[in-house]
């Protein structure tokens, strides 16, 4: 229920503050006391648009806040829809300020938001009936609600929805079950062709990335040998010229002589010679690379075939191997229901 209601500078309202009761509220006075702008004043904190004529003559800015106890499980529902959280009493604050110049600005429990969402809350909390809106009463379309509402039947009426829902869902299923014999034949066979293929395929996931990445191995494989043979021979030397490693070898044994002097040359030597032994390492390793790779033109000629097919595929069933495995899941899972369609419509027909 609205609790408190905060007004500033509303037309000619400067502050006011009204707090609300249970029960009925009665605001009365002369014409041109302010009980229409008290109404403006709540149609704008719900989200209702609102003329910037509202603020009050002098004054930079206007502002509402309403605050709510009690909310209703409908009004939760649209606030967590929105991700808008209920204070840990249970209560929401929604304020609203307008400009004459400029955009207003709109606050859910002190979180920006949208008019729009100000509209989506406000039309949970609040129903305004003026002397021209009883037509509400006399709509068909509402007197279900008006009467649900009475008897306090949304419990029934939620059963009632769900065990609808299923009744349709089921007999879309079967509905779909009683297509023609001629129909069911040629689906069958397009799944069959699908399915046919996908599985010759055997088709397995990161294997395109993989094939494309030896791919382009292979195509560069001049580069590759030559960019690892210099890095061997830069590391390790040649018959004429020493390499890293023996140069870091040569001063890391220059820091360790001179370490027994100035013992504070300890650690740097010592990460001196750990440099030595990584590239010892990384060394060893390209070296082994090097006399391990194969570049093979059939190989080459392989994999462009195999990613041929895996492009072929992937322009009917989808662009990777997880869209088109999944494509072939469901392709047998329908082909299963196509199958054994008879013995589903008696299931269905139990439920039904």
């Amino acid at each position: 229920m609205l609790t408190q209601l905060y007004i500033q500078n509303i037309a000619v309202i400067e502050q006011a503050s009204i707090d609300f009761e249970p029960g009925f509220t009665v605001l009365t006075g002369e014409t041109g006391a302010g009980k229409s702008i008290i109404i403006d004043a709540i149609y704008a904190v719900l989200g209702e648009r609102t003329s910037k004529e509202l603020v009050r003559t002098g004054a930079e800015q206007a502002s509402v806040s309403a605050l709510f106890t009690d909310v209703s499980p409908q009004t939760q529902q649209v606030l967590r829809e929105l991700d808008i959280p209920l204070e840990d009493d249970g209560s929401l604050l929604i304020r609203r300020e307008i400009r004459p110049h400029g955009r207003s600005s709109c606050k859910l429990n002190n979180i920006p938001a949208t008019v729009s969402m100000l509209r989506a809350v406000g039309g949970t909390l609040i129903d305004i009936l003026g002397q021209h809106e009883s037509y509400k009463l006399l709509s068909p379309e509402v007197h279900g609600t008006y009467i649900d509402s009475f008897a306090g039947a949304y419990g029934l009426l939620a059963e009632y929805r769900a065990a609808y829902t299923a009744l349709r869902r089921i007999k879309g299923e079967l509905d779909a079950l009683e297509s023609d014999e001629g129909q069911k034949s040629r689906r069958m066979d397009i799944l069959r062709y699908q399915i046919e293929e996908l599985e010759a395929a055997q088709l397995r996931v990161g294997e395109q990335a993989e094939l494309t990445e030896r791919r382009d191995e292979i195509r560069n494989s001049e580069r590759i040998v030559r960019g690892v043979g210099e890095a061997v021979t830069l590391l390790q030397g040649d018959e004429d010229n020493g390499g890293a490693i023996t140069a870091v070898s040569v001063a890391a044994e220059s820091l360790e002589q001179a370490a027994r002097y100035a013992p504070s040359l300890s650690n740097v030597a010592e990460r001196v010679r750990d440099a030595e032994y990584a590239l010892t390492d990384a060394a060893a390793e390209i070296s082994d690379y090097l006399d391990n790779a194969m570049f093979d033109a059939n190989e080459l000629d392989e994999i462009e075939s195999r990613l041929e097919v895996i492009y072929r595929l992937s322009l009917k069933y989808g662009e990777t191997e997880e869209e088109m495995l999944s494509f072939l899941d469901r392709a047998r899972a329908e082909l299963s229901d196509i199958e054994f369609s008879d013995e589903k419509k008696e299931l269905l027909l139990q439920q039904y």
